[in-house]
């Protein structure tokens, strides 16, 4: 269920939309634009997530919150955590990468990856 968009005395357009949130529960939704379409677009399509099952963000997240959870989600590649500037192990600007991964990545050879016969 959703609102017409309407236009807000500064000139912007609004709508709202009551969607799934993370939570679990439905929470109204606000979506503005500089024009009618366009937020009409977005409600549409926020709404189209929603049928699907896919939850909207029941609160804003910090950016420390945002780094923690990507550095601890499955699966991390161990050597990913070393080298996060703030966490133990290699800090920004080091290089030394270990032979195997430099030779999966082309960062060993100046040329690229190497081509296998």
């Amino acid at each position: 269920m959703s609102a017409a968009p309407w236009q807000r005395q500064d000139g912007r357009w609004t709508g709202a939309a009551y969607v799934l949130s993370t939570g679990g529960a439905f929470k109204r939704t606000y979506v503005y634009g500089r024009t009618r379409e366009a937020v009409h677009d977005r409600l549409v399509k926020l709404q189209d997530l929603s049928a699907r099952g896919i939850p909207q963000p029941s609160r804003a997240w910090k950016v420390g919150e945002c780094r923690v959870a990507a550095l601890t989600a499955e699966p991390v590649i161990p050597v990913t955590y070393d080298r996060y500037p703030g966490t133990s192990g290699r800090q920004r600007g080091d290089r030394n990468v270990t032979a195997p991964a430099a030779a999966a990545t082309g960062i060993a050879s100046s040329t690229g990856p190497e081509a296998t016969s």
